[in-house]
């Protein structure tokens, strides 16, 4: 791929992201404004390599293909607000211990989860 392509593609691709987290930052104010007690979650899909290993495509298993964004706002998490967890889950299923409680939600009986709940990460675990 040319060089000129390749920094359009990824002006681009910053470009729409920086829009991405605006809009998000906007709707979660107007949430936490009118709704203080709502739990939101925002993720998306895995991100597009922009020429790491020569890859363009989200066809692989490298690191940059797999990571996904994944933000959660919630009351029982404003002591951790900005805190970044760098353990990824092993699974998106892994999540769901973790959005009943915050949601404050039983679990439901017989359902086995496989999962941290926020209760038992440390603050220093982020």
């Amino acid at each position: 791929m040319p060089a000129e392509r390749a920094r359009a593609l990824r002006r681009a691709y910053f470009a729409a992201t920086s829009f991405v987290d605006e809009m998000v930052g906007r709707l979660l104010a107007q949430v936490q404004a009118s709704r203080p007690e709502a739990v939101v979650v925002f993720t998306s899909d895995h991100g597009f390599q922009l020429g790491e290993h020569q890859q363009w495509t989200k066809h692989s298993l490298l690191e940059a293909a797999l990571r996904i964004p994944f933000l959660v706002a919630a009351p029982a998490l404003a002591h951790r607000a900005g805190a970044v967890v760098r353990e990824p889950a092993e699974a998106l299923l892994g999540l769901l211990p973790t959005l009943l409680e915050l949601s404050g939600v039983d679990t439901p009986s017989g359902l086995a989860l496989h999962g941290r709940t926020p209760s038992s990460h440390a603050p220093e675990d982020a």
